[in-house]
């Protein structure tokens, strides 16, 4: 059932949002939320999902970010992840009384929803702020449910496929041998070795990038993507040589903690263009 009407066509000044449930949508699937938000300058889609029981996995819930063009495994940005005091919000289900729009006072527009990670009550929300191509998120306490659990630690994770995946169209998979790296304001960090490296102060934003598939023209993918915190706070980066590159903030949720995504998937964008892209915001 929509909980708001399909967006008209982006125009300035204004965030079109569309949010679509499904009951049981699916044989593996109980409940799912599509929700897509888009402007003049942007597009994203997410989805929310509570999954059946799968073997020893229990139900789990999904959470996934993508913009609905590309499909497979040219994705960027392409699963939040959150723990609370140990707890996966995997290991989760979302209720659907706890799921709804939400706008800001500077005609931002997006969504919020609610997890109880064992009494401790988290809100999150992602929104698009008008004339703007970042996707906003926060985590924090939550302001309608009564804490029963203080909220001790907390991981917040953002994975990416940095620009494309060599697959399908006849070619045979290839999962090793890229040239993944992470930009920061204050350094690059690149293969070999894989590694994970703590968020040091003067990094201030993560460009998750592949040295070859660096989205300088068609045959070189569509170019990276990119996350930093709006709320200071400390975390790690993990860089393999592998499909994904991942980004882990670590922020005391004695306070609502912000961070942002940014990534075009409808358009290619260089390693060298978002870089400046991301300077400016």
């Amino acid at each position: 059932m929509p909980l708001s009407a399909a967006p008209a066509e982006a125009v300035a000044d204004i965030v079109n949002m569309a949010i679509v449930e499904r009951d049981k949508p699916d044989a593996a699937t109980l409940l799912s939320y599509g929700v897509s938000l888009s402007n003049s300058t942007n597009l994203y889609r997410l989805t929310f999902a509570n999954k059946r029981a799968h073997g020893n996995a229990g139900r789990l819930f999904k959470m996934r970010i993508d913009n609905g063009l590309q499909n497979g495994f040219s994705g960027l940005i392409s699963a939040f992840g959150l723990k609370v005091n140990g707890i996966d919000a995997e290991r989760l289900q979302l209720a659907a009384g706890r799921f709804g729009e939400w706008t800001t006072d500077d005609g931002g527009r997006g969504i919020k929803f609610t997890l109880n990670f064992d009494g401790a009550w988290v809100d999150i929300r992602f929104w698009m702020r008008p004339d703007s191509p970042v996707l906003f998120g926060e985590v924090a306490p939550s302001e309608g449910a009564r804490q029963l659990s203080a909220i001790t630690n907390a991981v917040v994770r953002i994975t990416s496929i940095p620009s494309f995946l060599e697959c399908g169209k006849g070619r045979k998979t290839r999962f090793f041998g890229y040239a993944r790296q992470v930009r920061t304001a204050a350094r690059l960090l690149e293969l070999p070795p894989n590694r994970t490296e703590p968020i040091v102060p003067g990094d201030g934003f993560f460009i998750m990038q592949d040295a070859d598939y660096d989205g300088s023209d068609d045959s070189k993918g569509m170019g990276p993507s990119a996350t930093w915190p709006l709320t200071p706070g400390g975390g790690r980066i993990t860089l393999n040589d592998s499909w994904t590159t991942a980004v882990e903030y670590r922020p005391d949720l004695l306070h609502p903690f912000r961070f942002a995504l940014l990534e075009f998937k409808s358009r290619r964008l260089s390693n060298e263009d978002i870089f400046s892209l991301v300077r400016s915001q």
